[in-house]
């Protein structure tokens, strides 16, 4: 059987993996390890990624939970992924009997992988977090508990800091519909150093970022602000509204540019309106926001990706990514297909390009990892309407333009993308330039078989449409602005 996916077709190997693997596309003065995979368990198994690296030798490493129905244990998987997207090695985290276990946080240090966990116990309700050193092959160094355990701990952002410390924050839910904020400081052999919780305005801190003097943290609290906390976890003050207001939900990401600055992003609220989109602001560290960004669609609902949602390795490439939601239905399933959305911005926040991968199932965005090459890898959990949660891991990687590798090359005119081509299922406009276009496509005897009006960079459905060759035409208030050779796989 063959699935097909934005236009690539995936082989079903074994009961853990399906992948593609493509040739390499070169970039100029970069390295591209541009490679799209997909890998599933067996139809009983439902699996969300929570979180994944990229070595030095262009290897990904990646966690997830996964169980076989919404009442089962949760297990957490860590797996080792090549360049090409090839599955190189699989272990499970050796964790006891669990309502749930998640792996929030992975890094490579040295030859020796570290995990921040989580897992929630099923008899006493509680949470213990662990803190765990593989070996490169994945046999296990030091497993052991943080802390003395908890009640009901989510958490929500794990940070790495100076001296080789960690951050872990998230809320307890502490009775009733309230919850208190939880902020923790543990070494690098995972020993608890300091922790600390909070009510009122911080009862669901969502990221946290050390100060640049290293002399406390900056604690993104609410919708209305953040709150600047010292090195002994203790509040200076919170910054409301901090033109923050329209950065809302449990899943904001900040990351530092430099000493002065740093990034957050987050779903922006469109006031008085179900219709939210992806937001992402610059920030001087303590008092004044520089540039803001939006992007998603006026008739459709966007928010930012649950774990990670910004990341960059260079600073003229910085990653923002979102998925289309749907009020009407449950917020992590739909009946309805969705898109997954990724920008690109300098740093000053010029929007470079936004590109929408899916439409052929659900999708729901769990993080954006910038990687080395340039380009920016999306890992998601994908529903295919087969069984209730049934989900799928989804992992896209995209080169530095946001395009899917693949073994032709994009037309282009005039600075403006034409991509995929070949494809079998959507094909994007690209010009760079928010405005409203017509598109015609003609078949080989120069008749008009197809014609759409749409929004700049939006998916036009081709599913309808014969294999062959067309010549497309894409008009701007009468005027040709792009014109040439399109396939229909």
């Amino acid at each position: 059987m063959v699935v097909e996916a934005f236009g690539l077709h995936y082989l079903p190997n074994d009961r853990l993996m399906k992948y593609l693997i493509l040739p390499v596309l070169l970039i100029v003065n970069l390295t591209a390890y541009a490679q799209t995979f997909e890998f599933t368990q067996t139809a009983l198994d439902i699996e969300v990624p929570t979180y994944m690296i990229e070595k030095e030798n262009g290897h990904f490493i990646s966690v997830s939970t996964y169980g076989e129905d919404v009442e089962a244990n949760y297990r957490t998987l860590i797996r080792e992924f090549s360049r090409e997207g090839e599955l190189i090695q699989t272990a499970d985290f050796p964790y006891i009997d669990t309502l749930s276990s998640s792996t929030l946080y992975i890094e490579i240090r040295e030859d020796t992988i570290v995990a921040i966990s989580s897992e929630g116990d099923r008899d006493e309700l509680t949470t213990r977090l662990w803190y765990s050193i593989f070996a490169d092959d994945f046999s296990v160094i030091e497993h052991k508990l943080i802390g003395e355990g908890y009640d009901l701990l989510n958490i929500t952002d794990v940070q790495k800091i100076s001296g080789d410390r960690y951050t872990i924050t998230g809320f307890i839910h502490s009775g009733g519909p309230y919850f208190h904020g939880y902020v923790a400081v543990i070494n690098r052999n995972g020993e608890l150093l300091q922790e600390n919780e909070y009510e009122g305005l911080i009862s669901k801190p969502t990221a946290i970022m050390e100060k640049n003097d290293n002399t406390g943290f900056i604690l993104k609290v609410s919708s209305r602000g953040v709150a600047l906390i010292n090195s002994d976890l203790e509040v200076d003050t919170i910054v409301a509204p901090f033109e923050l207001d329209v950065l809302f939900g449990a899943d904001n990401t900040m990351k530092r540019l430099d000493d002065s600055t740093y990034f957050m992003s987050g779903t922006h609220e469109i006031f008085a309106s179900n219709n939210d989109n992806i937001g992402i602001k610059k920030i001087r560290h303590t008092d004044k926001v520089l540039a803001s960004g939006v992007f998603g669609t006026p008739d459709s609902t966007e928010v930012t990706a649950l774990t990670q949602s910004l990341d960059f390795v260079y600073p003229d490439k910085i990653y923002c990514g979102g998925w289309q939601r749907n009020f009407d239905t449950h917020p992590f399933l739909s009946e309805y297909p969705g898109w997954l959305i990724l920008s690109q911005y300098d740093e000053d926040l010029n929007l470079n390009w936004t590109r929408y991968y899916g439409g052929d199932a659900f999708y729901v965005m769990e993080g954006v990892l910038a990687t080395q090459d340039g380009g920016c890898l999306i890992y998601s959990r994908r529903y295919a309407f087969t069984g209730f949660f049934d989900y799928d891991i989804h992992i896209l990687k995209v080169n530095p333009d946001g395009l899917l590798t693949s073994t032709t090359t994009p037309e282009t005119s005039t600075n403006i993308t034409v991509y995929p081509n070949p494809t079998s299922n959507y094909i994007f406009f690209d010009t760079g330039e928010a405005s409203m276009y017509d598109v015609s496509f003609f078949d080989g005897l120069g008749k008009v078989i197809f014609q759409e009006k749409i929004p700049n960079n939006r998916p036009v459905d081709v599913r309808h449409l014969p294999v062959g060759m067309y010549t497309y035409v894409l008009e701007r208030e009468g005027e040709i602005v792009s014109q040439g050779k399109w396939v229909k796989e």
